[in-house]
């Protein structure tokens, strides 16, 4: 992550607006031939959906279906949560290691540390054709052959001055997904994206157990943290928020 002048503060964090978004993934689509349109649709993904560079860089085209009034995505969580914690039979945690609970005192010998999140972890998601931004990733599939990476690197230009071409079976890293987002946005980078999306669900009302779900949080505190922001009026549903 960056190093901010405003410090860590998810509070000093710029927001990047639909509309600077939006500004950015328009004049990226136009130049560059494919390459425009792949970093175009890059950035629209990580707006939309605010998941993690790694999980968008890992995206196949079978992971992805447009239908009449959505798009629907499967993302892989890769995210792993090392648990440190035990559930005490009172029902509170502890600390891994504690020989008692501080809780109620109960002994915790013999409890195994809660489960971690598993890697691999699927989480459909689906967002609304009439979107500002799903025009972008709409528009890239069009291009993006059945079985291949939907990002994909670019192959090295020839020695005489051929175009690069998408190499399909090679797709990008996590540092090149944040390098593009970071060089056509300027100051965002891909987590920014998130945090903006949840922050934007929580205004619009959005409960903890919706952004968990979400998100692929596993801790409600995280939630919560968002859903304090909100107090707007709920809509029918995530994929239909223009946000």
């Amino acid at each position: 992550m960056p190093k901010l002048t405003a410090g860590n503060d998810v509070k000093n964090w710029p927001h990047p607006t639909q509309e600077k978004v939006l500004k950015v993934c328009e004049e990226v689509s136009q130049k560059n031939g494919w390459m425009g349109k792949r970093d175009a649709a890059v950035i629209a993904t990580t707006a939309m959906f605010g998941n993690r560079a790694s999980e968008n860089a890992i995206l196949r085209r079978q992971h992805l279906e447009i239908g009449r009034d959505a798009i629907f995505v499967a993302f892989s969580i890769l995210k792993i949560h090392h648990s440190k914690k035990v559930r005490c039979s009172c029902g509170k945690y502890a600390k891994f290691g504690w020989n008692n609970c501080p809780h109620c005192g109960h002994s915790l010998e013999g409890l195994e540390p809660l489960q971690s999140k598993e890697p691999q972890t699927v989480i459909e998601k689906q967002r609304n054709k009439n979107h500002p931004l799903a025009k972008f990733l709409i528009q890239w599939l069009d291009e993006v052959p059945a079985d291949a990476w939907v990002f994909p690197k670019s192959s090295m230009p020839g020695i005489f001055g051929i175009e690069s071409q998408p190499t399909w079976d090679e797709r990008l890293s996590r540092q090149a997904v944040y390098n593009i987002i970071k060089k056509h946005t300027g100051n965002c980078w891909p987590h920014l994206f998130r945090h903006s999306l949840a922050t934007g669900f929580a205004r619009v009302g959005f409960s903890e157990n919706d952004l968990m779900k979400w998100f692929g949080w596993t801790r409600y505190e995280t939630a919560e943290r968002y859903t304090r922001l909100g107090g707007g009026a709920r809509i029918k549903s995530m994929g239909e928020s223009n946000v």
